[in-house]
């Protein structure tokens, strides 16, 4: 049923749960795994408050972030691997929820799966969150770990 899983880690508290549930459901479903991380640049309100205190503070940031991200991608994808489950590491860079979407259609994946940010209402109804838009716009089932 569920032969192709996106599975997003974020590096949250949450991330080692959904990795966890993420390779037993595949094991048990015989499905492969994608694991991506996105990698978000920094705001350019940030970036050019920063700018005066550090020199190119965006590309300093983003070369840690995408090392951090693959570090954790690799991490997941060894544990997958040593459960016999088949997956692949995407490091992303972007809109996590467009970049997510993307990758999605894009592997015609049968679902998602990914935490929650355990933002109260009125923080996700004034900023929104990245699981929020997910599940509003996923052309496929989104499975929310909490």
């Amino acid at each position: 049923m569920f032969d192709k899983m996106v599975i997003a880690l974020d590096g949250s508290q949450l991330s080692p749960k959904v990795q966890e549930a993420a390779i037993l459901f595949a094991r048990e479903n015989k499905s492969s795994l994608t694991f991506v991380h996105v990698v978000k640049e920094l705001p350019a309100y940030v970036t050019s408050q920063l700018v005066f205190m550090v020199h190119d503070v965006q590309t300093e940031y983003l070369e840690e972030a995408k090392k951090y991200g693959q570090e954790l991608l690799d991490q997941a994808c060894k544990a997958a691997e040593k459960e016999g489950v088949q997956c692949e590491a995407i490091l992303l860079q972007g809109d996590p929820a467009n970049e997510l979407l993307a990758l999605v259609k894009e592997k015609n994946a049968d679902l998602i799966m990914m935490g929650s940010r355990g933002l109260g209402d009125f923080k996700e109804l004034m900023l929104g969150s990245v699981s929020h838009r997910i599940t509003q716009l996923a052309p496929c089932p989104v499975f929310i770990i909490k």
